[in-house]
């Protein structure tokens, strides 16, 4: 019979190395399809687009948080539930005062939802680069 994976330590960092090669692809396939989405020419239009942006980068973030919850120990899982806590009060700080350059103008929320949309990717990049295994 074939041994199953957690009896072969070799074929579980095979498995896990490509884990990590497969989200990495993904991230980038969905900075490239960003770059070629149309972003229209309205402050309106451009605000749906990085609404939708902004979505798909944190569907992509709680996807990988529940990966790393299946490879990281407790202990890992309760630093990073503090970190990930930590980032998300740090995102939204970051993005309000980016906004605030624009206040009262029609930039204004634009500039807050590309913030938290370019913020968000980081973080998803971080977390597969420095967590996943």
């Amino acid at each position: 019979t074939k041994p199953s994976p957690s009896n072969n330590p070799t074929q579980d960092i095979d498995h896990d190395a490509s884990k990590k090669e497969e989200y990495l692809k993904k991230l980038n396939d969905m900075v490239e399809s960003d770059k070629n989405a149309d972003t229209g020419i309205t402050t309106i239009e451009m605000s749906e687009h990085f609404a939708e942006i902004y979505k798909k980068w944190d569907v992509e973030l709680n996807e990988i948080y529940e990966v790393l919850k299946s490879q990281l120990s407790t202990q890992q899982m309760d630093k990073l539930k503090e970190e990930q806590r930590n980032w998300i009060k740090n995102r939204d700080i970051i993005a309000k005062e980016a906004s605030l350059k624009f206040q009262g103008g029609t930039m204004e929320s634009l500039e807050y939802i590309a913030t938290l949309a370019g913020l968000t990717k980081e973080r998803c990049y971080e977390l597969v680069e420095n967590y996943m295994k």
